[in-house]
């Protein structure tokens, strides 16, 4: 397929992004966080770098501003085990950088690596998955302008209230998929 070309936009480059832009992702991931809400322990490099650079067949790219800030990243990574076949996209654009045709740009960058991933590793239909921690209004709109519904996918634990808490007790969340099926 062919990839569409970037907005137009004076003051970015567009590149693959590396592990050197780990410090990087973390700063954006901050600075979105901070506007959009969401889990904070998605801030980590950890997390980042499990989200855009695992060890897994996929595709990243971000844009980065002339004096060296990132202004939007994306991933596409695929996952193909024996019962689905998907591509998940992870995305974000700097507060100052959007609504500027950026976000957009990313949908159809991640749509078109995610079909060039399928026809390389897979047969049948493949689900292209977003997840996200947090959901503004604009970020709803660009999913459901590029063909993805809302799919509600939690894990619900239960215990009892009288047991007692063990040393280390963590907290586990749900978050919304947005999915389409090609």
């Amino acid at each position: 397929m062919i990839e569409p070309s970037p907005p137009p936009i004076p003051g970015l480059l567009w590149r693959e992004i590396t592990f050197d832009d780990l410090a990087l992702l973390v700063e954006l991931e901050a600075k979105s966080h901070a506007v959009d809400g969401g889990f904070d322990f998605m801030k980590t490099s950890a997390i980042l770098s499990a989200r855009y650079l695992p060890d897994t067949p996929g595709a990243s790219i971000g844009a980065f501003t002339e004096d060296g800030y990132l202004a939007a990243s994306a991933s596409v990574r695929w996952v193909n085990d024996e019962e689905t076949c998907c591509a998940k996209i992870v995305g974000q654009v700097r507060p100052g950088w959007r609504s500027k045709g950026v976000g957009a740009y990313l949908m159809s960058w991640s749509g078109v690596q995610a079909q060039n991933l399928w026809c390389l590793t897979s047969e049948g239909p493949c689900l292209l998955e977003i997840r996200t921690e947090s959901l503004t209004e604009a970020a709803r709109h660009l999913y459901i302008s590029n063909g993805f519904s809302p799919t509600m996918k939690e894990l619900v634990m239960h215990r009892k209230l009288d047991w007692s808490l063990p040393e280390k007790a963590h907290l586990l969340t749900g978050s919304t998929w947005w999915m389409a099926v090609w």
